[in-house]
């Protein structure tokens, strides 16, 4: 017996873009009709995603609104990328769960009862985590980076993208409490020599904190992209900067663009950094500890609140002219030195393996099949 085609509810955690861009690659490898909750920075991703059929406008961070907002909606399983909020709603109302953790190498034992109510659950590939998995009591199945099917790079490359992710979650709010696309902005103004164009890509706030008369504006084009344009940008440009994140650095990694690092914004992008430099993927320097005064050393074993806390409470300290400094040169390191660490940027793209998208769909798509043989 066919079965009928898949109706399947999407929730991704709106504190940044990887988790919906791991979201997305798993649609992409998936016959469904999604659902997409999309809410906050989501917004920016899903309300204009192909592979999304259909976008519910909820608080994802909301269990009651989403409750609401799905009235008289008729899925029949949810697919839940990094998000905690609303899974007891979802297993309340019958829904089947599928996990996906993009995170799950950070923070302590995963003890939540959901794990072991999940139809499957998945946990993206990262150092650490093979540790994570063994101290769990439902351990979840390792899968290779979920980042979507990349465009061959282009023969003929030109230009320099410089990606400031999301740059919003519900502790940093960019132009008020963060102005980290701002300071990255003065600091790439003052670096000499980049290809051209130039091409600065973040989240619609963090753009607009940057400020009209920024000199940026006059250097680069600024910019909010669906992840497919974003993605054929990437593969045209012959620089890459980000700052530290995970999906935006595995993609640069698959793509084997020259790639430098800009420091964290975030508390999960100082834990990424540190793993970075110990892996040999970019010298040690660019780091909070290493460029701000006071910023904790001990950063490791501070909660995920705490460190968030040290961050927001230092950030500023990136426009300070001797930090300012710091960053660009140890930007112009990075330019010299990024040849020799090929080497330690394959290597680590072989330990992530092959992309996990199709995977996580593929446990979907046979859990749907065996209920219609």
């Amino acid at each position: 017996m066919q079965p009928p085609r898949l109706r399947l509810l999407c929730d991704s955690n709106p504190m940044c873009f990887g988790s919906t861009t791991a979201l997305l690659s798993v649609l992409d490898a998936l016959d469904a009709e999604s659902w997409a909750l999309s809410h906050g920075i989501t917004t920016e991703l899903l309300d204009v995603d192909s592979a999304v059929d259909r976008v519910i406008h909820a608080n994802v961070k909301a269990p009651a609104e989403v409750a609401s907002a799905l009235a008289g909606i008729d899925v029949d399983a949810v697919l839940v990328v990094s998000n905690h909020s609303c899974l007891d709603l979802y297993l309340s109302l019958g829904l089947p769960l599928f996990y996906v953790d993009i995170l799950y190498w950070m923070g302590g034992p995963k003890y939540h009862p959901f794990w072991k109510h999940t139809e499957s659950a998945f946990a993206q590939r990262f150092p650490g985590i093979e540790e994570a998995a063994l101290r769990a009591t439902c351990p979840p199945r390792l899968v290779g980076p979920l980042i979507r099917n990349l465009p061959a790079p282009r023969r003929q490359s030109e230009g320099t993208l410089v990606q400031l992710g999301g740059g919003r979650s519900k502790w940093v709010i960019p132009g008020s409490n963060s102005h980290y696309a701002r300071f990255m902005a003065d600091c790439i103004s003052d670096i000499e020599d980049l290809p051209a164009p130039l091409r600065i890509c973040s989240g619609s706030e963090a753009i607009q904190s940057i400020g009209r008369d920024h000199q940026i504006r006059r250097l680069a084009e600024l910019s909010t992209l669906a992840h497919p344009a974003m993605m054929d940008v990437l593969s045209g440009s012959s620089l890459y900067i980000t700052s530290p994140g995970l999906n935006a650095v595995f993609e640069g990694l698959y793509l084997r663009k020259p790639m430098l690092f800009l420091p964290p914004q975030n508390a999960t992008q100082v834990l990424q950094l540190s793993v970075y430099e110990r892996m040999g993927l970019v010298s040690t320097g660019i780091n909070l500890p290493d460029l701000i005064d006071g910023f904790p050393t001990a950063f490791e074993s501070l909660s995920e609140a705490d460190l968030t806390a040290a961050v927001v409470a230092h950030l500023p300290s990136l426009a300070a002219p001797t930090c300012r400094r710091r960053i660009i040169e140890h930007i112009e390191q990075q330019r010299r030195e990024w040849p020799s660490r090929q080497g330690a940027r394959d290597a680590f793209a072989g330990y992530l393996g092959a992309p996990g998208g199709p995977d996580v769909a593929q446990a979907i798509r046979t859990w749907w099949e065996r209920l219609w043989m």
